[in-house]
């Protein structure tokens, strides 16, 4: 699937929507860019296969949707979502990336967080396992 942000602001979707990865609230696949349901406006749109999208608002706060077997939607819990759900712990964030099964994101400061599949420390908190809202990255000082 991909999606983008119009020169309004609205966030479409199209492709592969299995999982609700599109946001629209559906699980049809769509060949036409479609918008993203309700009324947050983003400024980048990152997707990643198989099945989970993310975005970020202008103020920072992350926005995850589609399969979260793994919690990588951020949102504490591990149940997919089919629109745009917030991620939790109230971080405001200057970048997000999702991963196969995971997502990560960087403050203005630049603190890194991860959340969703750790089985084999994707995550970065040294730790093999997942986090379904986001940890904290742990630096290792030389």
């Amino acid at each position: 699937h991909a999606c983008g942000i119009a020169h309004d602001g609205q966030t479409f979707c199209w492709g592969r929507n299995t999982s609700g990865q599109l946001g629209d609230g559906t699980v049809a696949n769509h060949h036409t860019p479609l918008p993203v349901s309700g009324d947050v406006v983003f400024d980048g749109v990152t997707a990643h296969a198989p099945s989970h999208t993310c975005a970020l608002t202008d103020t920072g706060a992350a926005y995850c949707w589609g399969s979260n077997q793994y919690g990588q939607l951020g949102n504490g819990t591990t149940g997919g979502s089919t629109v745009p759900e917030p991620v939790s712990g109230d971080i405001g964030f200057s970048t997000v990336s999702t991963g196969f099964a995971h997502t990560c994101g960087v403050t203005s400061a630049g603190a890194a967080y991860c959340w969703g599949n750790g089985q084999v420390g994707q995550l970065g908190t040294g730790l093999l396992e997942n986090s379904p809202q986001p940890a904290r990255v742990v630096a290792q000082m030389p």
